[in-house]
């Protein structure tokens, strides 16, 4: 996805950043597995005396994500190939933020003829960050990383409040 290496292991700093500040106790990855990440993040949950289950399906078995039934506590989503289909790739990030997990992160390839910005945002998922190809190659891929996380998925608006629904300086005062 991510041609440049520096790019590369920035993207992998931030998911695990990501899942470090989640904490989970099961974990859902898709995709190309990076061992080393998955491999430091087990021993740190064990340092700290946690127990993590991870559960790995690569692009081969995503479409398996569907049929899962089980609810873990962060999912990613993770460097499938751009020509997965994207009627597929849509239903997987939706069952992924519908019923396998309340948070997940996406890290996808953006490019007008596969996917692009609105596509992810219309799915309800926050940009944290762009991963540009380099800037002496025109065609450099460029990657994002998307998150999703119900506990911040809307916030509450200021006019939502009980002041300003009833009006309390106003009762009483005018009638329709």
């Amino acid at each position: 996805m991510v041609p440049n290496f520096n790019q590369q292991k920035a993207l992998l700093f931030d998911i695990e950043t990501l899942i470090s500040a989640a904490q989970p106790k099961t974990l859902l990855w898709i995709g190309q597995r990076p061992e080393q990440l998955l491999n430091d993040y087990q021993a740190q949950a064990a340092v700290l005396g946690h127990e993590v289950h991870i559960t790995h399906l690569d692009e081969r078995a995503s479409q398996h994500a569907l049929e899962l039934r089980q609810r873990f506590d962060v999912a990613v989503f993770y460097n499938l190939p751009s020509n997965l289909d994207r009627s597929l790739t849509t239903q997987l990030i939706s069952r992924l933020r519908d019923s396998l997990s309340a948070q997940f992160c996406v890290a996808i390839e953006l490019d007008p003829k596969t996917w692009q910005l609105t596509d992810m945002l219309a799915l309800g998922l926050r940009k944290v960050a762009d991963y540009s190809g380099d800037s002496e190659t025109p065609k450099a891929a460029q990657a994002a990383l998307f998150k999703y996380s119900i506990s911040d998925y809307k916030r509450t608006p200021d006019w939502l409040n009980a002041d300003n629904w009833a009006n309390p300086e106003m009762w009483g005062k005018y009638w329709w």
